[in-house]
């Protein structure tokens, strides 16, 4: 399948084969969440959005705003949002979308570099999902999952001003 994504879809390798590119503290390339870097059965919802198989109605992007509120869904069957981006730099977006792990939802948190080549390893997820309650402070936002159900989870999304990219 991992041949597919390229042949098929124009997919790039998210795993390391050269020195990366750029480093973040806990957050390595995202081989357990995307099909095109290793272990996982499915597509990080970035790889989604760049193939045009969300709809705008399934994608939140923020830039200016000091705090929002999303519920984000994990079902490839609703309309509803299933991926909140947020635009650090040009070029650079952190992202979260709900994970099902186990039987319950989380939220992956992740950081697309597109000045990092595909070999360099291009985007940086964390291993650790958010559960409820759960947050992590990345480049001047605050990523808080404050509620999950069985169909996705409720997000928060706070600009902190603090390290920014």
């Amino acid at each position: 399948m991992h041949e597919l994504g390229h042949s098929l879809f124009g997919f790039e390798d998210l795993y390391p084969f050269g020195e990366p590119g750029w480093e973040i503290q806990d957050a390595k390339f995202p081989g357990a969440w995307d099909l095109m870097a290793g272990n996982s059965t499915t597509f990080l919802n970035w790889d989604k959005f760049l193939m045009g198989w969300l709809k705008s109605s399934e994608v939140r992007c923020i830039t200016n705003q000091v705090s929002s509120i999303h519920y984000l869904t994990a079902s490839d069957s609703s309309e509803n949002p299933r991926v909140l981006f947020i635009n650090l730099t040009p070029g650079v977006t952190l992202a979260a979308e709900p994970r099902v792990d186990g039987l319950s939802q989380k939220v992956l948190v992740y950081v697309i570099n597109s000045y990092v080549s595909h070999g360099n390893v291009p985007i940086l997820a964390f291993d650790k999902l958010l559960a409820a309650g759960e947050s992590k402070d990345l480049f001047g936002w605050r990523i808080t999952v404050l509620d999950t159900d069985s169909n996705g989870a409720l997000v928060q999304a706070t600009k902190t001003d603090i390290d920014k990219f």
